[in-house]
C-alpha cells in the first residue's frame, strides 16, 4: 500500500540493490517487461492475454512486474484491456496536472513549500476520485482534502495517485512525466 511521499528530484540512474550491477536502468527494465507484455498479446490475443496472464507465474514463481524496476500496468497487473488503456489515459491526464502545477508555482510569487501526494486509490480519494473517474466511496473527501491540506496548511499540495497502482507503476510514473 502506497500513502504518500514528497518529491524531490531523482537522478535518471538510481542504484539499486536488487541489481548485480551497480546501477540500474529503469528505461531498460521497462523495455523488458513491456516486450514481454507485448509478445503475451501478440501470443493470447488482449483479451484472453488479460484475463489468463497470472502476476506470477504458478509453476516458477516468476514475476511479470517487479516490485522495484518500473514498469507501467501490463497484461500482469491489469485486469482487463479496458482497464490498461484506461491507466494510460489516467497517466497521461496527471502528467498535464503535473506540468500545470510546474507552471502555476514559476508564475505565483511566494509560494508554499511543494506537496506532492502519490500513491494508490487511498491517496487518489483525496480528489474524490478512482482510475481518474467520479468515486462514491470517496464522496466528500475532496472538501476534507481541501480544508486540511490546501487551505489548513503552509503546504501546496498536488496529488498524482491512480486507484490500483503498486510500487513499480509509481517508480514508472515518477521516470516518466510525473
Amino acid at each position: 500500500m502506497l500513502l504518500f511521499s514528497i518529491c524531490f528530484p531523482l537522478p535518471a540512474t538510481v542504484s539499486s540493490p536488487y541489481s548485480s550491477s551497480s546501477s540500474y536502468d529503469g528505461e531498460a527494465t521497462s523495455a523488458v517487461v513491456l516486450a514481454k507484455h507485448d509478445a503475451i498479446v501478440k501470443e493470447k490475443g488482449a483479451q484472453r492475454a488479460f484475463s489468463s496472464t497470472p502476476f506470477c507465474d504458478p509453476v516458477t514463481g516468476e514475476c511479470g512486474e517487479i516490485p522495484h524496476e518500473p514498469s507501467p500496468r501490463t497484461v500482469f497487473s491489469a485486469k482487463t484491456a479496458k482497464a490498461h488503456q484506461h491507466w494510460w489515459v489516467v497517466h497521461a491526464a496527471l502528467n498535464q496536472s503535473a506540468a500545470e502545477y510546474v507552471e502555476r508555482r514559476k508564475k505565483k510569487s511566494g509560494p508554499k513549500p511543494p506537496l506532492i501526494l502519490y500513491g494508490d486509490s487511498i491517496t487518489e480519494s483525496w480528489l474524490g476520485t478512482d482510475m481518474g473517474g467520479h468515486s462514491k466511496r470517496a464522496d466528500g473527501v475532496h472538501d476534507v482534502f481541501q480544508e486540511l491540506f490546501v487551505k489548513g496548511t503552509p503546504w501546496d499540495p498536488l496529488v498524482l495517485a491512480i486507484g490500483g497502482d503498486q510500487t513499480q507503476h509509481l517508480l514508472y510514473r515518477i521516470q516518466n512525466g510525473q
